[in-house]
């Protein structure tokens, strides 16, 4: 941490630590990569903080009802929504609606798909936001990714690791250079993770955007 110092970057650490742990002020949650692509694909959004309703169109609704039938994931979103209007007294769209209905009259019954996606949700979102908050420090900080095998300046690597080890959940510096990855990784078929951070971080921008008035 001294040599962090040494080069000013105690300050990119401060930041590191703080950013880490904002899974709910970018919207990432610790419910899978599922969860969190349809929230943004859908256009979601949490009224009155944590546990107000989610808002939700007509449109929106339809897809997460037919997304529901193939995906566990989906299934319990679907079911979070209509949690979290019926318990703050928000009316449901037409569609939700109706299938709340045909539950309670016994004529359709909602049952949650089998789960394939075994990636652990907790995990996913912590490597989701080592990749995040990577791309951050490399942005703010001009930091590259991780160590060149040629050079041992400090890169956005070094910050993360004493970063999560003042969030107590602490890595070792090869674990946290296998779980980073380039933009030009994005490129390999067998990368899921960088697909997702490419994928969900458009995603996030899309909403993010939309909110600026026009």
């Amino acid at each position: 941490m001294q040599k962090l110092r040494d080069v000013g970057l105690a300050d990119a650490v401060d930041f590191a630590a703080r950013e880490l742990l904002n899974h709910d002020l970018i919207g990432i949650t610790e419910n899978g990569r599922e969860w969190t692509r349809l929230w943004y694909e859908l256009s979601l959004k949490r009224v009155s903080g944590s546990d107000g309703p989610i808002e939700i169109t007509e449109s929106s609704a339809e897809k997460l009802i037919s997304a529901a039938q193939a995906s566990a994931h989906a299934h319990d979103l679907m079911m979070e929504v209509i949690r979290s209007r019926l318990e703050n007294g928000a009316a449901l769209p037409i569609s939700l609606g109706v299938l709340v209905n045909e539950q309670l009259e016994g004529t359709r019954k909602l049952t949650r798909p089998k789960q394939t996606d075994r990636t652990d949700p907790k995990v996913w979102a912590r490597n989701f936001m080592l990749n995040y908050v990577a791309g951050l420090l490399a942005t703010f900080f001009d930091l590259d990714i991780e160590r060149g095998k040629e050079t041992m300046a400090i890169a956005a690597s070094d910050v993360l690791f004493y970063a999560l080890e003042r969030n107590g959940a602490p890595l070792n510096l090869g674990t946290i250079q296998n779980i980073l990855f380039h933009e030009e990784h994005e490129k390999a078929p067998e990368n899921q993770l960088a697909k997702d951070v490419r994928v969900i971080r458009s995603l996030i921008l899309e909403a993010v955007l939309d909110d600026f008035p026009s």
